[in-house]
């Protein structure tokens, strides 16, 4: 799933610090302020907003489920391909629209597992005429099929080191594949607070074995025309954000109700939340992300009923969204709630059956056993 807050904030650019902010800039996801300014309030200082010390102290949430997942950083990824053009030179490309899932198991890398779901469309081989004929039907007919989905089944470690194991769709065809692949960075803390980990690897296929064509056209050049295999590079980067580190405009929802939930608990900051929806519609920001926001941030204090809470309102009010639904469904994990979990992303899947982050879950939920 891409990542679930790229909309909330708008990109903040110091004036007196421009290399610091283009830093922050490159380092947090699009449409996130990185620092503080006179228009924008940090989590963390927020009013009434809880110490994040003292919150820590509560009960920990269920680390297999909280503390594991972490989101494919596209901006700071790359999906290539190549492929052999007359045997002469090799035509390269990516593609730029993909999002997935990272369950990272440190103790045990082959404990691991990723899920990845790809736009098809989104090719780019740097030359228009050329994509628009590889998005037709002549080769990845992406109308027909629209997305490329690798989930793994399992990571071996060998001789030659890692390898994931998994089904490919692709042109509507999925087979097994095994992907050679090297573990660039465990996770660990940027200097915004982010968790990050970073992979990276590379496969061959056949095109033909994916029906992705081309072949009638240069059935009388053969194989000399378009190489029949290809050539896949991977450099994965994910992360798990650190909320408190956002920064938030005066129109923030989840500023607002920040006040009510430190002094007065769940239910005052829900009745605060149908009163302003109610009173002030035009005064805040009362899309599904913001509630989203303040839902990952308690998640993240370990305040686990208040998230669930949070989690559960935004699901109520946005019943359509399969992310609601997965963001309820790991806040359900955290707190030890395996059936209520799995029964959200139930609900997330038949909305998204490409929700990474639900794929993941679902996958974890069912092969440990509950508290």
């Amino acid at each position: 799933m891409r990542h679930p807050l790229v909309h909330l904030v708008s990109l903040a650019v110091s004036r007196t610090a421009p290399a610091l902010a283009l830093v922050g800039a490159l380092a947090a996801p699009a449409g996130l302020a990185s620092a503080g300014t006179a228009a924008h309030t940090p989590l963390a200082a927020a009013p009434g907003a809880p110490d994040a010390a003292a919150a820590h102290a509560g009960a920990a949430p269920d680390d297999r489920y909280y503390g594991s997942s972490l989101q494919v950083d596209s901006a700071h990824s790359l999906v290539a391909f190549g492929v052999q053009f007359l045997g002469l030179t090799s035509v390269e490309g990516r593609f730029k629209d993909f999002r997935g899932t990272i369950w990272f198991s440190p103790g045990d890398v082959t404990r691991s597992s990723i899920s990845v779901v790809i736009k098809a469309a989104s090719l780019d081989t740097a030359v228009e005429l050329r994509d628009k004929d590889l998005r037709s039907d002549a080769f990845f007919e992406v109308d027909k099929y629209p997305v490329i989905t690798f989930t793994s089944t399992r990571i071996d470690r060998g001789p030659g080191g890692l390898t994931a194991t998994g089904q490919l769709t692709l042109h509507g065809v999925t087979r097994q594949v095994a992907i050679p692949f090297s573990v660039v960075a465990e996770p660990g803390k940027d200097p915004w607070g982010n968790t990050r980990c970073a992979l990276s690897g590379g496969f061959v296929i056949n095109r033909g074995d994916y029906g992705v064509g081309g072949y009638g056209r240069f059935a009388d050049m053969g194989k000399r025309a378009i190489g029949d295999e290809v050539t896949v590079r991977l450099l994965i980067q994910a992360v798990r954000w650190n909320i408190e580190h956002f920064t938030l405009d005066r129109r923030s929802l989840a500023a607002a109700l920040l006040p009510a939930l430190a002094d007065r608990g769940v239910p005052a900051a829900v009745a605060r939340y149908r009163e302003l929806k109610r009173d002030h519609p035009g005064d805040y920001d009362f899309s599904a992300r913001q509630l989203e926001l303040l839902g990952q941030l308690l998640l993240g204090r370990r305040q686990l009923d208040a998230a669930v809470a949070v989690f559960r309102l935004n699901a109520e009010a946005y019943p359509a969204s399969s992310e609601m639904h997965s963001d309820l469904a790991l806040g359900l994990a955290s707190a030890g709630q395996r059936d209520a979990a799995l029964a959200s992303c139930a609900k997330a899947l038949a909305l998204d059956p490409e929700n990474t982050d639900a794929i993941e879950l679902k996958r974890r939920l069912l092969e440990e056993a509950g508290p």
